[in-house]
């Protein structure tokens, strides 16, 4: 007996952050939840699995996109043909109350309601499976679900709860969702819990019974970086045995690029090349912000390519023509520790204003300024007879000014 436990498919995710890549390469990432649960379900056909959960989530958004329901459709249409049934228990971004145009999906596709219930089963190999599950009715879910499952049925050889939602009293964005303790799904005495909502693949029990995370198919911004994908489990003698199978087109990674030796562009341009080159290796696409510290000795210049965002532009070129042997983007460059701290161009307030305005427009800068111009001989001859008494009034205007303002 095996099957594939996955969650948090978000297919209809924007990538919003990322339109402004170039299309060919827009198009990939765009696409890549697809393209992620299109591997799932041709590995799932491939390996003869005996049956999908899918742990909430299908949809990121509350308006289900049309697209990523046809394309969802197709998916359990395939898996129909091959007689692989799907459980599926709906999250807190596509809650039942949401699914208002929702396309009609497949027999084989069963869909929790909104109160924990549960489904049978009977595997090629004999195996009794009883999986228990719930939908979220709306948004938000801030009881303990987890109260309402029952105890292990007896009659059933494997048991199994899916349940979408966060770790009790856990600081965090989902710590109010369909909370739960690790010692509550013990007590239950299931053999395995297929969890969904924290994108990030962990197993919070080792065993008797499995409580596993499978975290998202595809990351969608740097916070969601390494690979993603989904857990098969197999079932040998009685026993359950996870394993991890990536399936992301599209990975994240954040690479730290030190930059004690670099004054310039061309060099801090050299550094991030050499730093990245060996790092990744295989024909998955990687998007890849990079942190750069020790940057205080930094040319104004470099420093200025970095605020306005040129340096990270000339990165994306080189990369991009680049892409076919190195499958690799740079999509950020950012500073870390004290440099940055310091205010970009868009963040500069009337404080910063003022203080340069006292700094620069001071009478002895003005001076000096008029007696450069005026040194030039082309403003000298054309100004010849008037040149004293006109850089005089130059200097009154501007300072007259910088007091007005």
């Amino acid at each position: 007996m095996k099957f594939i436990h996955t969650a948090d498919l978000h297919l209809d995710s924007p990538f919003l952050g990322l339109k402004t890549l170039p299309d060919v390469l827009w198009k990939t990432i765009y696409d890549s939840t697809l393209t992620a649960f299109k591997r799932l379900v041709n590995d799932a056909i491939e390996q003869q699995v005996d049956f999908i959960l899918i742990s909430g989530d299908v949809y990121d958004r509350q308006d289900r996109a049309i697209t990523a329901q046809a394309a969802f459709l197709t998916e359990m249409e395939r898996l129909n043909q091959a007689r692989i049934p799907v459980y599926l228990s709906y999250g807190n971004h596509d809650y039942l109350d949401a699914a208002t145009d929702s396309l009609q999906l497949p027999a084989n596709v069963h869909q929790f309601g909104p109160t924990v219930s549960d489904f049978k089963l009977t595997t090629r190999d004999q195996t009794k499976i009883k999986i228990v599950g719930f939908s979220y009715p709306t948004r938000s879910v801030t009881t303990d679900m987890a109260t309402s499952f029952p105890s292990r049925d007896p009659q059933a050889d494997v048991q199994i709860g899916m349940l979408h939602g966060s770790i009790a009293g856990k600081p965090g964005p989902h710590d109010t969702d369909a909370p739960f303790t690790v010692d509550e799904l013990v007590s239950k005495h299931y053999d395995y819990w297929a969890l969904g909502h924290i994108h990030k693949r962990q197993t919070l029990h080792d065993g008797q019974p499995w409580i596993i995370y499978p975290g998202n198919i595809q990351g969608r911004h740097v916070n969601e970086s390494g690979e993603k994908g989904y857990v098969l489990v197999t079932s040998e003698h009685g026993s359950l045995t996870p394993t991890f199978h990536s399936v992301a087109p599209v990975i994240w990674q954040t690479e730290r690029v030190d930059c004690t030796d670099v004054t310039g562009t061309s060099a801090l341009q050299n550094k991030i090349r050499t730093t990245l080159q060996d790092e990744h290796l295989d024909s998955t696409l990687a998007l890849i912000v990079v942190n750069l510290i020790h940057t205080d000795q930094l040319a104004a210049e470099t420093q200025q390519r970095l605020d306005n965002g040129s340096l990270l532009t000339l990165l994306q070129n080189q990369s991009m023509a680049q892409l076919d042997s190195q499958h690799q983007v740079i999509v950020d460059v950012r500073l870390t520790g004290a440099a940055a701290s310091s205010p970009h161009f868009a963040q500069l307030d009337e404080q910063y204003w003022n203080e340069a305005g006292i700094s620069v427009f001071s009478d002895e800068n003005i001076a000096r300024t008029a007696d450069q111009l005026f040194a030039e001989p082309m403003i000298a001859q054309t100004f010849d007879k008037s040149a004293d008494a006109l850089k005089q009034a130059v200097m009154r205007q501007v300072a007259i000014a910088d007091k007005e303002n």
